[in-house]
């Protein structure tokens, strides 16, 4: 297996300044690889990631990147191909038109391999969060495993994990390669006082909360049931978010009846709204089940909020990258005294006004998935 990292590179030969001037000569006259994306800057508005990758990349010249198309693929030729969350056509409900587009993912991506373009997916996550269709799934990973010619890690653990997981991807050359942050993707001119004044909050209040899709795997039932065991009339609880069933939405409305200091804002959350529930918040809390990478996490630390998040998946390596200060991991299911240690600690610890993010810097994530397409081609 071929391994690089973010901060790794070859460094020219200081006793060869004519093959040095050569190759640097080269990359300034050699054309940009072709990069069909997918996704590219389809969902910037409500997934902002993909388009801050985009365009990372692109400020280097290297390569220009397009909308991942099955059209597009099927009649044109492309360099690299990026893919983003396969999974979600497993995912889906399996319909006749989830059967096409399953279809036509794949018909579009070993197209593309057979005329000549390396193949590379950046693995977000292991697979799918929830349930889906085990028979699909087994079919997933029989055609899309084969056509990879490399896989881009968001962590170290990433890579080991699912190199154990999927034996035959730790045959493929691998970049280690950070989930870039957040800052300045979206709006973030509430302060803390306008933000809570808006939501009811006063300075009094010790706020707790979680902000994103309501899915099972994320474990916001068992937040609820957990608070509601802390004492303290100041505290409150903020779920925000699209709930996705009505038996996980029940679940947390249940407790919510019994404890008014919990609230539920079941809806999806528009991007200028994403200020107001960060910033009122003095705590992000993000109990999952499962997981391998977290933009969430990452999310909150670029509104300079801390984050209690379990110990798995990459998130130690985050603790690495930002400091104790600014993520607390914890073992097992959350109770509610690890809750309250952990709104403790952050409230009583002082902590710079800015979280340290510049292992996650865009500049240099450009870089190195530029790097990669080169290497791979």
């Amino acid at each position: 297996m071929t391994e690089h990292t973010l901060h790794e590179g070859a460094m020219p030969d200081a006793t060869m300044p004519d093959r040095a001037m050569a190759g640097a000569e080269a990359a300034r006259t050699r054309r940009p690889l072709r990069v069909c994306a997918f996704p590219k800057d389809r969902f910037k508005d409500t997934q902002p990631f993909h388009a801050l990758l985009s365009d990372s990349v692109e400020e280097r010249g290297e390569a220009v990147l397009e909308e991942f198309s099955a059209k597009r693929c099927l009649t044109d030729r492309y360099d690299v191909v990026h893919v983003h969350h396969p999974e979600k056509f497993v995912s889906q409900r399996l319909g006749p038109r989830d059967a096409l587009r399953f279809a036509g993912f794949f018909t579009a991506l070993w197209t593309q391999k057979a005329k000549g373009a390396r193949i590379v997916w950046t693995a977000h996550n292991e697979g799918p969060h929830e349930p889906g269709h085990p028979l699909l799934e087994r079919l997933y990973w029989r055609l899309f495993l084969p056509a990879l010619d490399g896989v881009v890690y968001l962590s170290e653990s990433s890579r080991g994990h699912l190199a154990r997981e999927r034996p035959r991807l730790s045959r493929l050359p691998s970049f280690v390669i950070p989930h870039g942050d957040f800052r300045g993707a979206y709006p973030n001119e509430i302060d803390r006082e306008a933000a809570r004044r808006r939501l009811g909050y006063g300075p009094e209040h010790r706020v707790l909360t979680f902000v994103g899709n309501v899915r099972a795997y994320k474990n916001a039932g068992h937040l609820a049931r957990t608070f509601a065991e802390l004492p303290g009339d100041n505290l409150r609880l903020l779920i925000a978010g699209h709930v996705h069933t009505p038996a996980l939405k029940a679940e947390i409305m249940e407790v919510a009846a019994r404890d008014p200091r919990i609230r539920l804002i079941d809806a999806f959350v528009d991007t200028a709204d994403m200020q107001l529930y960060l910033n009122a918040a003095d705590l992000v809390v993000l109990p999952f089940r499962k997981i391998l990478n977290s933009g969430s996490a990452i999310l909150a630390l670029s509104f300079d909020r801390p984050v209690l998040v379990p110990d798995l998946g990459s998130l130690r390596e985050l603790q690495e990258q930002v400091g104790e200060d600014w993520v607390r991991l914890f073992r097992g299911e959350l109770d509610p005294a690890t809750l309250a240690d952990a709104l403790d600690g952050f409230l009583d610890r002082p902590r710079p006004a800015r979280a340290p993010l510049d292992a996650l810097s865009w500049d240099e994530i450009g870089r190195a998935t530029a790097a990669a397409y080169r290497a791979l081609v």
